[in-house]
């Protein structure tokens, strides 16, 4: 009776060892299958970004020339033209123009996600300061008020930070609704990253497309309503993700938006958070406080 007992536990044993061999076995083959198809897909991603970048870099001249031409075109005729002759060239340059805006936030796009990183201590008001100068014709013509917090000191690339915040504001300025645009930039500490944003009064969205904008040329409303190729935003998401952060949205249709994007706070959480650095400096201080109001 032991004997027959002792048998039926080895052969339970044989069995379950069989079975675990075969499951590690799927494991293995099944992990070496998702390895491939990784190193596949991040193959397929380099060459498209190359693609894209070589496009649109190699587009930028013909189509300057098509704008260029095409408005000495109606200056050489001037009055010549005929009524239909001049809206047809005007259908012409307004196409061209689109499409130059489009190479050139294609570009913008491409350089985000292959251009090296570096890795310095950078002043954020620095940044918004450049990017509220290069907004500044909207940002009068719109009578906005902008309101700014003391920003931080961060870890990162200032090039890319200053066309995010450049990019935020921007759609702050567009997606307006019959109020003067009033615009909020925020920013608080949790542990060793920066949450920082840029909050608006305009026209919002519904949660449903909270992750869809974020998306290459996916935008909401049509040309006719609000100008734009939909790149802005994909393009501050590359900036936020090679900076080791994440950005969303909070809003709803009517109540404004609230852009929402982290950073990390310290060198150490930049080398735990980033992905790969192509290139490095000094970082003055690893847990830089707040610089001094701006003026």
């Amino acid at each position: 009776m032991i004997f027959l007992i002792n048998k039926s536990r080895r052969r339970e044993r044989e069995t379950l060892q069989r079975a675990n061999a075969e499951l590690e076995q799927r494991v293995a083959h099944r992990t070496q299958e998702l390895e491939y198809r990784t190193q596949e897909l991040e193959r397929f991603n380099n060459e498209l970004d190359q693609f894209t970048y070589v496009a649109s870099h190699d587009l930028q001249e013909p189509v300057r020339n098509l704008v260029s031409y095409s408005t000495l075109l109606k200056e050489d005729l001037g009055d010549v033209l005929s009524e239909n002759a001049a809206e047809d060239l005007f259908y012409i340059t307004s196409a061209a123009s689109r499409m130059q805006q489009l190479v050139q936030d294609l570009l913008a796009l491409s350089r985000a996600g292959r251009a090296p990183v570096k890795t310095e201590s950078v002043d954020l008001n620095d940044c918004l300061n450049h990017a509220l100068d290069a907004l500044r014709i909207r940002i009068d013509e719109a009578e906005a008020e902008v309101t700014v917090k003391p920003l931080p000191t961060v870890v990162g690339d200032a090039t890319l930070l200053t066309q995010l915040y450049q990019n935020l504001l921007g759609n702050a300025l567009k997606f307006v609704g019959d109020e003067r645009p009033v615009i909020h930039l925020t920013v608080e500490r949790q542990d060793d990253m920066w949450t920082l944003g840029v909050r608006d009064n305009g026209i919002g969205l519904a949660p449903e497309y909270a992750e869809q904008i974020f998306k290459p040329f996916k935008r909401l409303h049509g040309m006719a309503t609000y100008a734009g190729t939909g790149i802005g935003l994909s393009i501050c998401q590359k900036a936020v993700e090679r900076h080791g952060g994440r950005i969303w949205v909070e809003s709803e249709p009517g109540q404004g938006a609230h852009f929402r994007f982290t950073l990390p706070a310290t060198m150490a959480q930049w080398a735990e958070s980033a992905p790969t650095v192509h290139t490095s400096h000094e970082w003055e201080s690893e847990d830089a406080g707040l610089p001094q109001p701006m003026a």
